[in-house]
């Protein structure tokens, strides 16, 4: 090997140094912009299932309240029959009624907090989602 190669070979060596390196970045900027991928579409689809899951819970819980009035409704019926009280020949009916109410205010009222906690679990993931997403904007 001469002198004069020297120079060529090193500079040679140095381009494929660089242009390995180069590749190297690429690969592992394509490989965190990959992961990045994943988590915001995780993130999507656990606000997405949750937002949908909440508009279930919601419908149901509508539901069960419309059941409470109209058990409440019962009730009011039983007790509006005569100014005195109720009468003695349906009150073992109302109590029945009475107690069927009771214990629909005591699901609503546990389904009630249920919800709430589902709100405020679903309202974290959106927003952690929301960030994640508006991060990823201000990066690209």
């Amino acid at each position: 090997m001469s002198l004069r190669s020297l120079p060529v070979r090193l500079a040679i060596l140095a381009l494929v140094v660089l242009a390995v390196a180069s590749q190297i970045r690429l690969h592992t900027a394509r490989q965190a912009e990959a992961r990045l991928q994943e988590r915001v579409a995780g993130a999507r689809l656990a606000a997405e299932e949750c937002t949908r899951s909440l508009a279930v819970a919601e419908a149901a819980f509508e539901q069960l309240d419309q059941s409470v009035d109209s058990l409440r409704s019962i009730s009011s019926a039983f007790e509006a029959l005569d100014a005195d009280g109720v009468p003695a020949a349906v009150y073992d009916d109302y109590l029945g009624s009475v107690d069927r109410y009771n214990a629909a205010v005591a699901e609503w009222e546990a389904e009630a907090d249920s919800l709430q906690s589902a709100e405020r679990r679903c309202r974290t993931t959106v927003a952690a989602y929301n960030t994640l997403v508006d991060s990823v904007r201000a990066a690209y």
